[in-house]
């Protein structure tokens, strides 16, 4: 990572919604009080030479005895074909046959749900935490359907697993779907096995049947990412190459120390929602790795107004203006947000649009790159160094310090 230049260094809870709209309701399930279910659940067959999975009553929605009914009723059957779907965000459309041998967790979702939009980090961190063995499939209701908003929404909220359209709520009714979110279970067996779950017992249930999530320490140090074919947004395909120098006019936080860290630079304006939306993953992205990441927010935008909206995000990373354009010039960026990932040598390892529904700038792929850095860190680190000659002092250029702890970068002027 070449050095950062700089001409000057400057420093919940929502109303519950309850709705009936097109037959969906909109109900935040944490607030309710559960009934029992009117009988045990049967579990239906066991796979061979396991033990029956048993899910407690209580893991359970009870909206009311009819509807815990009727959801026990398809419990321990095959789940509805998913041929009724459509305009799927994977590759190739999803069927239960190519999901044989995964856990699958069902969330029936649609873009204006907000308690939807609230449980999405609880769906991503079972995501991250099973990536092999559990595959999350989300499917937008008929209400407010377009395959445009649910795309948006996807990028913008880093939903990567596949999501898909049920515009004729075919998908929904076979569900018995009648309030949103939902959450259904269907076994490496391909059978429905919790129907309604609780959302405050997603992990309970996944666990049941997939075991405690492996230790993160356990991470399988992977190649550089690959090029993928795509529109960048910018004129200048950086990846495989130097990085351009770091140009920050005016700092909203202090410097950071870029030394021997992977650095994500991320190019914003508070004119564009995505790039608005993106302060909220980037802080848990940065206070998850911020012993081996350094992220820099950057932006055209006039200084006051953009720090402004910074300091009010709570906003935990590094940050500043570049309002001559040397940088955004240096790439070409013809839209926002766009993001450089740097690993320590200084190589440009990803570009893009971070919510890339083919190619997203996910945490696991951050992680990724930072195992491999820290594994070609360790093989440069590890081959001797030439000795000086006589008379000769060894070249050192060690980083400027930073104060602090590094928990919280923000400065201010």
């Amino acid at each position: 990572m070449k050095p950062i230049h700089t001409s000057r260094a400057a420093l919940i809870g929502l109303p519950l919604l309850c709705l009936s709209l097109y037959g969906f309701r909109v109900v935040d399930a944490t607030l309710q009080d559960d009934p029992p279910p009117p009988r045990p659940v049967p579990e239906g067959p066991a796979p061979k030479d396991k033990e029956p999975v048993v899910i407690p009553v209580e893991w359970r929605l009870s909206p009311d005895a009819e509807k815990r009914r009727a959801w026990n009723a398809l419990e321990g059957q095959a789940p509805p074909a998913l041929d009724s779907l459509v305009d799927w965000t994977s590759p190739e459309s999803q069927t239960w046959a190519g999901l044989k041998g995964k856990v699958v967790l069902i969330d029936m979702w649609a873009t204006w749900c907000r308690p939807c939009m609230e449980g999405l980090p609880k769906i991503n961190a079972l995501h991250n935490a099973y990536p092999d063995d559990l595959v999350v499939l989300g499917v937008h209701v008929q209400r407010g359907y377009t395959k445009l908003s649910m795309e948006t929404t996807a990028a913008k909220k880093g939903m990567t697993w596949p999501l898909a359209g049920d515009p004729r709520s075919i998908f929904a009714s076979a569900l018995g779907v009648e309030s949103i979110p939902g959450y259904y279970l269907v076994d490496q067996e391909g059978v429905l096995r919790v129907a309604g779950a609780h959302p405050n017992h997603l992990a309970d249930i996944v666990g049941a049947y997939l075991g405690p999530p492996k230790e993160a320490a356990a991470h399988v140090v992977k190649d550089w990412p690959p090029y993928t074919e795509k529109n960048l947004f910018a004129t200048n395909d950086l990846r495989g190459k130097a990085a351009p120098d770091v140009f920050v006019e005016d700092w909203f936080s202090k410097e950071p120390d870029t030394k021997d860290k992977v650095v994500l630079i991320e190019f914003w304006t508070t004119s564009v929602r995505s790039s608005r939306e993106r302060i909220p993953t980037l802080n848990t992205m940065y206070m998850d790795l911020k012993d081996d990441l350094v992220i820099i927010g950057i932006t055209a935008d006039k200084f006051e107004r953009a720090r402004g909206y910074w300091y009010s995000r709570s906003t935990r990373f590094f940050g500043g203006t570049d309002r001559s354009k040397t940088m955004y010039d240096s790439i070409g960026i013809e839209a926002q947000p766009h993001s450089l990932l740097i690993s320590s040598d200084g190589i440009v390892r990803w570009q893009g649009f971070p919510g890339d529904t083919q190619d997203p700038l996910t945490t696991n792929l951050v992680r990724d790159v930072i195992a491999k850095d820290k594994a070609e860190r360790a093989k440069r680190e590890a081959q001797p160094k030439p000795a000086p000659e006589d008379g000769e002092t060894p070249k050192d250029q060690p980083k400027p310090e930073v104060k602090g702890d590094g928990t919280d970068p923000r400065g201010g002027k």
